[in-house]
């Protein structure tokens, strides 16, 4: 669950490589399922998702937005991620950050459903904590 109590949604249900990721409201498409998965051969993880079985990936810029593209057999830095999201609808709020150290930010921490999920350098914001909240 992202900043607002949104989830991370590939927009429009894409499955094509590149299709942005941002935070809409919960509707239990399948576009909105992630899977967090132990990367091979290393201390990160990858957020795959459900309805594209693609990474959630950045290109490394501050800023730029985030989108899903095919898991590496042996991911970059691009597509690894750490942090530990707690389950549950009352569980804590935590950051995630990229393997290059950025952190997975809500653009201009919006609390607003279509905001674009971003990397950006560590604010202490709102829009860089989240929660592993399974919805269905």
């Amino acid at each position: 669950m992202s900043h607002g109590n949104y989830v991370l949604d590939v927009s429009g249900a894409s499955t094509q490589p590149g299709a942005p990721v941002i935070q809409w409201y919960g509707n239990f498409g399948t576009n909105q399922r992630w899977t967090i998965q132990d990367a091979p051969d290393s201390p990160y993880e990858e957020i795959v998702n459900q309805n594209s079985g693609q990474c959630l990936t950045t290109d490394g810029t501050d800023g730029h937005w985030l989108y899903q593209w095919p898991c590496a057999a042996h991911p970059g830095w691009q597509q690894l991620w750490k942090g530990t999201l707690n389950q549950g609808p009352f569980g804590t709020w935590e950051p995630l950050q990229s393997a290059d150290g950025q952190w997975l930010d809500v653009e201009g921490n919006s609390g607003q459903a279509g905001a674009h999920l971003i990397t950006w350098h560590a604010n202490n914001n709102d829009g860089q904590y989240f929660n592993y909240y399974q919805l269905w």
